[in-house]
This record gives structure tokens, sequence and C-alpha cells, in this order.
């Protein structure tokens, strides 16, 4: 899976920022151990999938790609500059069923930096779970990010 069906879309404003200069986005993301096994601490590894970005750009490159991949187009990889710092892990305690992080972005920063219509683009994957095995059609998340007025 290269994540392009399991976006996650977000929208910067930029008239909200210039109201705000301060502003930032928030989202969650997180791990969810499904299934009804003994609930088990467990950690995976979470990384920026460059590759996968690149495969996707590929893709869209040829003539008759999928609607889907419109957005590889023009997008371009969010540098980490432009968020705050995402942990190498994500651990789930023992009990639980799940665990989360923030992608906390840099507002100001991407408006001043890309043009109205910019879409930027954050691949994220979990990969290397201590225990049980991921399901790989979620493991991957594109997190897809769009300047707006």
């Amino acid at each position: 899976n290269i994540g392009v069906d399991n976006n996650l879309t977000l929208s910067i404003s930029a008239a909200a920022v210039a109201k705000d200069p301060e502003r930032m986005t928030e989202t969650t993301i997180g791990i969810y151990r499904s299934g009804t096994a003994d609930k088990k601490a467990f950690s995976v590894d979470l990384v920026v999938a460059k590759d996968t970005l690149a495969m996707a750009k590929a893709i869209a490159a040829e003539p008759d790609a999928p609607e889907k991949y419109s957005i590889y187009k023009t997008g371009v990889l969010l540098d980490e500059e432009y968020y705050e710092p995402l942990p190498a892990q994500i651990s789930v305690p023992d009990g639980q069923r799940q665990a989360m992080t923030k992608l906390i972005l840099h507002d100001a920063e991407l408006v001043s930096d890309y043009a109205v219509g910019q879409i930027l683009l954050l691949p994220l994957r979990i990969e290397n779970p201590t225990k049980y095995t991921l399901n790989t059609s979620l493991s991957m998340t594109m997190v897809v990010i769009t300047i707006n007025e």
C-alpha cells in the first residue's frame, strides 16, 4: 500500500495565519490494535516513507494514471522544518489497544514559503512491530496538506 487510499487531508488557511501568526495546525496520528488476543504492550516504528512518495509520483507521471494519483503530480514532500519532530516509535502499554501522538504543523512558515494551492505531502508508515502483525493495507497514511486563501 502506498497510502493513496489512506489519506489524511489538512488545509492551512493563509487568512487565518494572517489573523493569528502563532497559529499551528494539530492533528492526531495513532495506532490501534484490533483482535481479541490479550492486550500486551507493543511498539512500532514511525517513519517518513520518502520511497513511497517517490513511487506515487512515478505512477502519477504515467499517462493513464488513475485520478487518485493526481495530487502527486504537483505535490511536494513536506520538509521536517515545517512540523514538530515526530517520535521514532509509538508504544501501546499493557492493557491498551491504542496510542497516539500529534502532528503539529508550523502554519506561518508554510504560508510564507508556499503559494496558495500548493500541495504538501507527508507519507507516514508504521513498521517493525515488537508484537503482532501489521495490516499492510492500513500501515501507511499520506498526510495531504493544501495551502488555501
